[in-house]
């Protein structure tokens, strides 16, 4: 069990079983309940200033394991939809501490309710103009936007840190080589543990797994 959580940050379930001699289905159900810990442990409040933005995962579903070619990988901008195999991830940073959350979308429609609900009445949201967002505002959400057509940056209203975020979620997933998008989210819920708990997240999982 050590091993298998330890060996969650850098290797696949599949790696993982080779390495151990152990009956892959039997730590892939295993992996997956750590991820559901993860679910447990993550989320973010959205206060001060935050920035927003997505990526589009190449993730379908037709029950190849984890680990065997399929030439997944992570997409910035273009479209795309949970039922296309093609689905959005919103991801989410906190800017005075580097927070960060990934959330699963079926589309894009979604952002804005997600945003809402973890948004703090003195929460600015930096978004690009694309106009999934254009709903914030309307709602209350004081929002600042940066168009990517002209620049990518103005001073201070940037989406640094979210293409940040996305950079580790590229490489996270590379390692799978095809993830199903049923259980998308236990791996994003995991990195956005590790990107947030850097030093604490072994420890943390460990608890919850062995309980006082």
């Amino acid at each position: 069990m050590f091993y298998i959580i330890l060996s969650m940050e850098t290797k696949s379930a599949n790696q993982i079983s080779r390495e151990l001699g152990r009956d892959y289905e039997s730590v892939l159900n295993f992996v997956r309940e750590v991820q559901e810990l993860a679910k447990r442990v993550g989320g973010v409040r959205l206060e001060g200033i935050c920035e927003a933005d997505e990526v589009y995962v190449n993730s379908g579903d037709k029950g190849v394991k984890e680990g065997n070619p399929r030439g997944r990988g992570l997409s910035v901008k273009g479209r795309g939809t949970y039922d296309k195999d093609r689905p959005p991830v919103l991801t989410l940073v906190r800017r005075r501490d580097g927070m960060a959350e990934f959330v699963l979308l079926s589309d894009m429609s979604q952002a804005v309710e997600e945003i809402r609900s973890r948004a703090s009445e003195d929460c600015v949201i930096i978004t690009d103009n694309y106009p999934a967002y254009d709903k914030l505002d309307s709602i209350g959400i004081n929002l600042m936007r940066i168009n990517h057509s002209e620049r990518y940056a103005d001073e201070d209203i940037h989406l640094n840190k979210c293409e940040n975020r996305h950079s580790f979620l590229r490489s996270f997933l590379s390692k799978f080589r095809g993830v199903s998008k049923r259980h998308l989210q236990g791996h994003l819920s995991f990195l956005a543990l590790l990107i947030n708990m850097p030093t604490r997240w072994f420890s943390t999982l460990l608890s919850l797994t062995m309980p006082i």
